[in-house]
């Protein structure tokens, strides 16, 4: 085993363990009201009874999310012995360990450095939900690798299936390799023109012929009417705008109800950071080095898209769960452009080693803060 693979397997194992013990310490486990359809229907796919949950004490289909995150929980349990809880965290803990096979398989001596993204604090505490959101991150850079660089036509189809059947977010896609074969069109680049433009098609009838099945089973499109009153476009765009705003700080989520002592502190010291590493670091003098390139148009698609959605269907605020497909491509778009000053590289590495740590405020809780950190030091014997 190299050095590399030595770093890329460490970052993997404090990410495991980072994972595993605040969920340990979590009352609940990082679970929320989704997270009991995805374990109540991984059960049920494993007694045999369907992609169901319980409503008015009948099974009925669950068509409020895709199948794809209960189904691969079921199988966890399956080959495990697991509780499907549990399951869930394997499968997440996993698609983080293929995310780093596959950074290292593509991206080799930038590896170590794109790694790091997992031990981020904001994706540490996404991977310890119950979540889908860590399995489609992982497929969705998968997806844009591949979409941008290989002729496997067939891998990058199933991959886009992949993508729509764990959240129907994934349907980005389908507009985004629309525009990509336009975009060839016209750069007279026929070939790759015709399979995107074959690929978004196909994606469409997918998800189309899905969301028939969901209809006819359930009764409804989507599990249920998600298209009711609609928010102006300025308080739309302001949500964006915090939390974007929390996302561009890594340091601390806040709701901005409230004075937050530690999203302040978590600011200024980023901030500061960030003017001491201008002197230690360069960025490329362009943005078409082709990592970053596509990268940052994944990201910006789904910015875009989920912006255009959530006009139409006011669902939960955009925080760092409904951001991150964004956040995550568009942070390691960011690593390829920053390169640390050959005079000086150990202390543009201490640097990231300090952003990671301040990062780690995030698993701090937002509400009551002292209140629920007493068990903490209660066990800590302080």
């Amino acid at each position: 085993m190299n050095l590399k693979t030595t770093y890329l397997l460490l970052i993997w194992l404090l990410q495991c363990g980072l994972v595993l013990a605040i969920v340990f310490l979590n009352p609940n486990h990082f679970t929320t009201i989704d997270s009991g359809y995805y374990l109540e229907s991984a059960t049920h796919l494993l007694r045999g009874e369907g992609y169901t949950y319980t409503e008015g004490g009948q099974l009925v289909w669950n068509g409020v999310f895709p199948p794809g995150y209960p189904a691969t929980i079921s199988l966890v349990s399956l080959l495990t012995g697991l509780s499907v809880l549990w399951a869930s965290k394997v499968v997440n803990l996993v698609a983080g360990g293929i995310f780093l096979f596959l950074v290292n398989h593509w991206f080799g001596d930038r590896a170590v450095r794109i790694g790091c993204v997992l031990l981020l604090g904001q994706f540490v505490k996404l991977w310890a939900h119950t979540w889908s959101e860590p399995l489609f991150l992982v497929i969705l850079f998968s997806w844009a690798y591949l979409f941008f660089n290989s002729q496997r036509v067939w891998l990058i189809f199933i991959l886009g299936i992949l993508l729509i059947l764990v959240r129907y977010a994934g349907v980005f896609i389908i507009p985004l390799s629309l525009v990509v074969a336009f975009l060839d069109i016209r750069r007279k680049e026929y070939p790759n023109a015709k399979s995107r433009a074959l690929l978004g098609l196909g994606w469409l009838v997918g998800f189309l012929s899905y969301l028939y099945l969901n209809h006819s089973l359930s009764g409804h499109w989507f599990g249920g009417e998600r298209f009711g009153h609609q928010e102006t476009f300025v308080h739309n765009l302001s949500l964006f705008a915090k939390g974007l705003l929390n996302e561009l700080f890594l340091f601390r989520d806040t709701d901005f109800l409230y004075p937050d002592s530690l999203f302040i502190v978590g600011a200024s010291l980023q901030m500061l950071l960030f003017v001491y590493a201008a002197k230690t670091v360069k960025v490329s003098s362009t943005f078409a080095q082709k990592p970053t390139s596509y990268l940052f148009l994944t990201a910006g698609s789904y910015l875009v898209f989920l912006f255009l959605i959530r006009s139409l269907s006011p669902f939960d605020p955009p925080g760092y769960r409904l951001l991150s497909p964004f956040s995550f491509l568009a942070i390691i778009g960011l690593l390829f452009l920053i390169t640390p000053r050959l005079k000086n590289p150990g202390t543009f590495y201490r640097l990231g080693v300090v952003l990671l740590f301040a990062s780690w405020l995030h698993l701090l809780p937002q509400a009551d803060l002292e209140a629920k950190l007493a068990p903490v030091w209660h066990l800590l014997g302080l």
